[in-house]
């Protein structure tokens, strides 16, 4: 019998079969960039909990249409994400460096008009995460650990990295809102620039993506030996099972 392969596998396969359908339907996976880019907007936005739908999303994008009874932030945040997943095409397309000045860039551009104040500017004041039972480091470790990302980021490929550079923003958590949408961005910033396709995270994911998130900062605390391995490797399925879905949704759209 076959043996099964495993999610890696799988991934790396349908990125090969991506490669090669790229030779001769570039213009066709082009015309994905900008459903994929509001569908990224939508869905980072939901699960922060703004109600505008994708419909709605999709208005306010294109003909800058806004909705009645929906809160001005709500329709300032949509606008700020969309541009900042510009600048990741941007950067994505020209393999530019990344760094820890790169995140920064991300975080003052998708939160430009709800934060005016702070965008782009790490937090001064101990935060807590609604809920959960996660102790985040104190502000005054927050320059060093991003200083040290930072660097990390430069020499960052491929998926893998990708997610891992998910899981430290979102665990050192630098900014005082707007940590997951940056966090996001600056995952899918990696994958488009390493060849893979971007990865939405809605509703019906959002349930599983936080407790795969908060299982690995409890059993892998910043600075400390990780206590459960099986945290990392449950919060790693779960980004390479949603990147495996984007790949085959990209792969259809064209064969």
């Amino acid at each position: 019998m076959p043996q099964t392969k495993t999610p890696l596998e799988v991934m790396a396969a349908l990125k090969l079969r991506l490669d090669q359908l790229r030779v001769h339907h570039a213009k066709a996976l082009e015309g994905l960039t900008h459903p994929d880019d509001v569908m990224l907007t939508w869905t980072s936005n939901a699960i922060e909990g703004n109600t505008l739908t994708h419909g709605e999303t999709a208005m306010l994008i294109e003909k800058g249409i806004t909705v009645g009874g929906k809160s001005i932030a709500e329709h300032l945040a949509i606008q700020d994400h969309y541009e900042a997943l510009q600048l990741v095409r941007r950067l994505a397309h020209k393999k530019a460096p990344l760094g820890e000045n790169t995140i920064r860039d991300l975080h003052r551009i998708a939160m430009l008009r709800t934060r005016i104040h702070d965008a782009g500017d790490y937090a001064d004041v101990p935060r807590r995460i609604a809920g959960s039972a996660v102790i985040l480091p104190p502000p005054h470790k927050i320059p060093a650990l991003m200083a040290d990302f930072g660097n990390d980021l430069a020499i960052a490929n491929g998926p893998l990295d990708a997610f891992e550079g998910h899981y430290r923003l979102v665990t050192i958590h630098p900014f005082i809102d707007g940590n997951g949408r940056t966090a996001r961005l600056l995952m899918n910033l990696i994958l488009l620039r390493d060849g893979y396709t971007p990865i939405s995270i809605g509703n019906a994911e959002r349930n599983e993506y936080i407790k795969v998130i908060e299982d690995r900062q409890l059993n892998e605390p910043l600075g400390h030996d990780v206590i459960d391995h099986n945290s990392r490797s449950a919060y790693r399925d779960f980004m390479t099972k949603r990147e495996i879905i984007s790949l085959k949704n990209h792969i259809n759209f064209v064969s």
